[in-house]
C-alpha cells in the first residue's frame, strides 16, 4: 500500500506522540507477526496510528504476512529485501519512515534490528524499542544472526523481552530492559460445521491413545523429533494414533519423513493442515506434543500448559519432550 506523507506545518515541526512504526522481517505469518497485527488493530481503535513495515525478499512469491495484514485491515508497507548484504534496504526503510514520521519505531527479529541500528548510525531521530523473541538453533548461520541481534539491540532506548531468563541476558543494558510476556490472542473464527463434524468423526474413529502436534510446521518446532518418537513406538508394537494439526514450510518434508519411517501406511500419523476446530480434536486426544526444538529461554515450557488448556473444555493430560538428547525420555504431567 502507499504510505501517505505527513505534511509538516509551522506548529507541527516534530512527530506527534501517536504514531508507531513496527519493522517485521518475516514473510510468513508467525507468532510475533500475529501479535503485532492484533496490537495494531487495538491501538488504532484507541486513536494511535500504526504502520507495519514488512520485508519481502526479491524474487520470492507474494508475502503471506502482507496478505494477512491486508485481511486484518492493518496499515502496512512492503519493502523489498535484496538479501543478507542488501544494505540499501535500510535506506528504503528510512525513506518510508521519513515520509510517515512516526513517534516510535519498534523492531522484531534480527534483520529489523540491523536495519534500525544502521538508521540509528545515520542519526534518524525516532526512539527505538527493540523486541527480542528468543532464539532458535537451526544452523550455524541462525546462531550467528541471533548473536548479532543481541549485540545490536543494546543501541535501542528500550529492549522488550519475553521472560526473566531473557532479561538476565540483557542485564548489561543498565535498566533499559522491560518484560512483556507472550500474548494469548483471541481464538480465530470457527470453521464451518461440516469441518467440525468431520474432525469429530475422525477423532472418534482413531485408536487410542491419540498423540498430536498443534502448531506451525517450521524447523524450530521439533515436529521431526515427534515423528522419530512415533517411529520408536511403532517399532515396539505399541498401539497409538497421531495427528499433526497445522501447516507451514516443513509440511512436505515432514510428510516424506513420515513415509520413510513407515508411519504413513498403514496410517499411524495423519497430517490435517490448518484446522479451526482444534477443541474437538483436543477433547478427544489424550496426549498433546508441545515441544519447541530450541526455545532455550522458555522457562520450562510453562506457557504451553495454558495453551493446551484453552484447546479443550476439560483438562488434557500433557506429554512433552525437551530438545535433544532428552527427548528420548518423555515426561508426563497432568494439566493443573
Amino acid at each position: 500500500m502507499t504510505v501517505v506523507e505527513r505534511v509538516a506545518s509551522a506548529d507541527h515541526s516534530r512527530s506527534s506522540p501517536d504514531r508507531i512504526a513496527a519493522l517485521v522481517p518475516s514473510e510468513a505469518v508467525t507468532g510475533p507477526g500475529r501479535q503485532v497485527t492484533a496490537l495494531a488493530r487495538a491501538l488504532e481503535g484507541a486513536g494511535i496510528e500504526c504502520l507495519v513495515i514488512a520485508f519481502h525478499r526479491r524474487g520470492r512469491p507474494p508475502s503471506g504476512f502482507a496478505q494477512y495484514l491486508r485481511e486484518a485491515g492493518v496499515r502496512h508497507c512492503v519493502v523489498e529485501d535484496g538479501g543478507p548484504v542488501d544494505w540499501q534496504m535500510a535506506l528504503r526503510v528510512g525513506s518510508v519512515l521519513r515520509r510517515w514520521r512516526p513517534s516510535i519505531v519498534q523492531t522484531h527479529g534480527y534483520k529489523a534490528t540491523a536495519v534500525a541500528y544502521l538508521l540509528r548510525r545515520l542519526r534518524l531521530p525516532w526512539p527505538w524499542v527493540g523486541f527480542f523473541h528468543g532464539t532458535t538453533a537451526e544452523d550455524r548461520k541462525d546462531r550467528f544472526y541471533h548473536w548479532v541481534d543481541r549485540r545490536l539491540l543494546g543501541a535501542a532506548e528500550r529492549i522488550v523481552v519475553m521472560s526473566q531468563a531473557q532479561a538476565r541476558a540483557f542485564r548489561h543494558c543498565n535498566g533499559r530492559v522491560r518484560i512483556i510476556y507472550n500474548a494469548a490472542l483471541a481464538p480465530p473464527p470457527a470453521g464451518p460445521p461440516a469441518e467440525r463434524e468431520r474432525l469429530a468423526a475422525l477423532a472418534g474413529g482413531l485408536g487410542r491413545p491419540i498423540v498430536g502436534v498443534v502448531g506451525r510446521l517450521s524447523p524450530e518446532k521439533g515436529v521431526d523429533l515427534f515423528l522419530d518418537a512415533c517411529a520408536v513406538l511403532a517399532r515396539k508394537g505399541l498401539a497409538f494414533s497421531a495427528l499433526v494439526v497445522g501447516d507451514g514450510p516443513e509440511r512436505a518434508h515432514l510428510e516424506a519423513r513420515s513415509s520413510d519411517l513407515a508411519l504413513a501406511s498403514p496410517p499411524r500419523v495423519r497430517f490435517l493442515g490448518q484446522v479451526h476446530w482444534c477443541c474437538r480434536l483436543a477433547a478427544r486426544a489424550c496426549r498433546t506434543h508441545c515441544s519447541r526444538r530450541c526455545k532455550r529461554t522458555c522457562p520450562l515450557w510453562q506457557p504451553r500448559w495454558v495453551e493446551c488448556r484453552k484447546l479443550s473444555a476439560r483438562p488434557v493430560p500433557l506429554t512433552w519432550w525437551r530438545p535433544d538428547p532428552l527427548w528420548r525420555s518423555p515426561r508426563r504431567s497432568s494439566a493443573p
